[in-house]
């Protein structure tokens, strides 16, 4: 039961929903998931309630809440989880929203029902930066493998135990916005070639190029699980603000695109593959991948991604969060001497590696490297980059950098 509501927000109908008596068996994903979006602008206002209902051996939480504090209010009463997020976290996740400060939470639970073996944690909180949880309460009823039944009052002593609040460093993130590019050649062995990565739903790729220069490079474009699609469309955008090139790739199929630069300076590419996955390789000029403001998404990239740390930065931020409800992800970030700065795995929640130079940088190129979680689902991660240009370069390829470095 997936109740995704977050096409409606604040300025929506307040919702009223009930479901009584209904059941989730072996469901692949969540048993209830109630997603109304992580913002109080975002989120519509209302009621739902689950009254009498039971989960069984999902593999996905058994109960999945994101929603912020302040607006909606998610009610479970006489509901019953048995042996649920078999590759979860937890049987109850709730999950902040991202780049919102608004606390997440906003639930009652009352004499819910928990037989699992995790029971040291029955409730967990995936947070994508430091934001606090709240208005959490009510009760379980914790049931272990011998049937033995704990009633557990949700404390705020007991709340913080369970789902503490990560703290981050507020390192912000610098925007390319009337940031002139220009390549940099990287060292790599000569066998060395780029593993280009797949992306989900929107990439967005920054080239650079001459006047008169012709640009190429391969698109493609595949199914995620059964979702429908059409056309990819791609546009490219010159230096000036105009539109240099639209083109457009069939789904499932790949196509090679070029144009003819019309003057010099970092174009802006942007391909749109709603709910599937593209990838663009081959590319004939120096390129990075981007977040458009925002982090870079991935899907299952396996591979090193390099990036350049400007001369005179002392302090600046690496961010990598999975999608969803568990999924993870494994990275190490290392040092332009290949030496590691550090490792996470399984890491589903938002990470940080915050590093805080002895000396100010002269200009160095720093590697992370992605690889499958060990005990999580492998699918969508987040990099984001902080504090420093928010630029991505698959490791065999040849850097953007801001001007004069």
């Amino acid at each position: 039961y997936v109740l995704a509501i977050s096409p409606l927000n604040a300025t929506s109908e307040p919702i009223s929903m009930r479901f009584e008596n209904c059941r989730s068996v072996n469901d692949a994903g969540q048993g209830f998931a109630y997603n109304a979006g992580g913002s109080i602008e975002t989120a519509v206002d209302g009621l739902a309630e689950f009254i009498g209902c039971s989960v069984e051996g999902s593999g996905g939480a058994g109960i999945a809440i994101t929603k912020p504090a302040e607006q909606g209010f998610v009610r479970l009463v006489d509901c019953s989880l048995t042996d649920t997020g078999r590759r979860d976290i937890a049987p109850i996740v709730f999950r902040s929203g991202r780049d919102t400060d608004d606390a997440a939470g906003g639930a009652e639970f009352v004499n819910v029902r928990v037989t699992d073996t995790r029971l040291h944690r029955p409730m967990a909180y995936i947070d994508y930066g430091g934001v606090a949880i709240s208005d959490v309460t009510g009760n379980l009823i914790l049931i272990d493998e011998q049937g033995n039944e704990t009633e557990v009052e949700l404390t705020p002593e007991i709340l913080a135990e369970w789902m503490p609040q990560i703290v981050l460093r507020d390192i912000p993130r610098l925007s390319l916005e009337g940031m002139a590019l220009e390549p940099m050649e990287v060292p790599v062995p000569a066998d060395a070639a780029p593993s280009w990565p797949w992306q989900r739903r929107v990439g967005t790729y920054v080239v650079y190029a001459e006047a008169g220069d012709e640009v190429s490079f391969h698109a493609e474009f595949a199914q995620v699980g059964n979702y429908a699609g059409a056309e990819m469309p791609v546009t490219v955008t010159a230096p000036s603000g105009a539109v240099a090139h639209q083109a457009a790739v069939p789904f499932q199929d790949e196509a090679t695109i070029s144009f003819t630069a019309p003057e010099t300076g970092a174009y802006t590419v942007v391909a749109d593959g709603g709910g599937n996955k593209m990838r663009l390789s081959e590319w004939s000029h120096p390129m990075a991948l981007t977040g458009g403001g925002d982090a870079v998404r991935f899907m299952q990239y396996s591979g090193e991604l390099q990036f350049h740390v400007p001369e005179g930065v002392m302090l600046f931020g690496v961010r990598i969060w999975g999608e969803g409800v568990g999924e993870g992800v494994q990275a190490t970030l290392l040092r332009p001497d290949e030496r590691v700065f550090g490792a996470v795995d399984d890491q589903v929640q938002t990470y940080q590696f915050e590093v805080e130079l002895d000396e100010p940088s002269r200009g160095e190129v720093w590697t992370l490297r992605t690889a499958p979680p060990s005990n999580t689902t492998w699918e969508d991660f987040y990099v984001d980059l902080r504090g420093i240009p928010p630029l991505l370069t698959p490791r065999g390829a040849s850097l953007l950098t801001p001007i004069g470095e």
